[in-house]
């Protein structure tokens, strides 16, 4: 396996209007498919982190203590992100909604950049168009709570690109997405994978770029208070823990989610409004791609 890196495509970077086009038509999407988000009450997570949050003092949002809500450590997406808002907004829903809405349309843009610099510009943002209309995304436009999975999406995205020009910046948006949802532990072996497949390092030389990622996560799981104990299936029976599926179950909807297959399709209301809104979203990105 050689060193050498390919070539990269000689138009990486996106030009404005292809971000703009492309971010319009992000915005088209959300309000031809999401638009009744925007309506949706707080649920189930949602009052257990309200309820934590409502008198802390700002510093106490970042504490490990709020790991004994579920059992994870998320001082970056989850109590800072109420916390914040409630100051700012009161208990009302639609702000929380609007932001997690700005949130989608920056992790997809963030992921344009990554992708443009990979692949070229059109490509990518083929790419994007298409993981933008995957039902994965129902629950973190529509629960309020799913917002911790965007705020690690998009760190994730930025750490990625970062890491790929092995700029210094890399580090710290992968310690910003662990510590916005765990999952983003998998960020660095699909960084580490791109290096090796599309770049075409050396495994040693991919080794050694990735050594303050891995250190980064080292540290994250000692720092973490409650991770060794969930990975070692110590954790205290819960609702949550109760209710999970079997490990099979889980990996087989992730696989299936890309294709829109890990449930059969039954639109809520029906498949002709479905479709008349498909149809809106679709001339949406129609325009953006020319």
């Amino acid at each position: 396996m050689t060193s050498r890196s390919p070539e990269p495509p000689a138009e990486r970077v996106p030009r404005s209007w292809h971000v703009t086009g492309l971010a319009a038509a992000l915005v088209a999407f959300l309000l031809t498919q999401y638009r009744r988000a925007l309506d949706m009450p707080f649920s189930g997570d949602d009052f257990l982190i309200l309820e934590r949050v409502r008198d802390a003092p700002f510093l106490a949002l970042f504490s490990r203590e709020g790991a004994k809500i579920f059992g994870w450590y998320r001082p970056i997406s989850r109590a800072p992100h109420y916390g914040l808002l409630t100051r700012a907004f009161g208990l009302h829903e639609l702000p929380f909604h609007v932001v997690s809405f700005v949130l989608w349309v920056g992790v997809l843009l963030a992921a344009l950049r990554f992708l443009s610099d990979l692949l070229g510009p059109r490509p990518a943002a083929i790419a994007v168009a298409g993981a933008a209309c995957l039902s994965a995304w129902g629950y973190p436009l529509l629960a309020v709570a799913g917002v911790q999975e965007l705020w690690m999406l998009l760190f994730g995205f930025l750490y990625l690109a970062a890491a790929r020009r092995a700029r210094p910046l890399g580090p710290l948006w992968l310690a910003l997405a662990l510590l916005s949802k765990e999952s983003a532990v998998t960020l660095v072996p699909i960084s580490a994978a791109v290096a090796w497949i599309a770049d075409r390092k050396d495994a040693r030389l991919v080794l050694r770029g990735h050594a303050a990622a891995l250190a980064v996560c080292a540290a994250w799981f000692v720092f973490h208070p409650t991770l060794a104990t969930q990975l070692s299936g110590g954790a205290p029976a819960s609702v949550e823990t109760t209710s999970r599926l079997p490990l099979w179950a889980m990996a087989a909807g992730s696989v299936l989610a890309v294709l829109n297959l890990e449930a059969w399709p039954f639109p809520a209301a029906g498949w002709s409004q479905a479709l008349t809104a498909d149809l809106a979203s679709c001339t949406s990105w129609g325009g953006s791609a020319k």
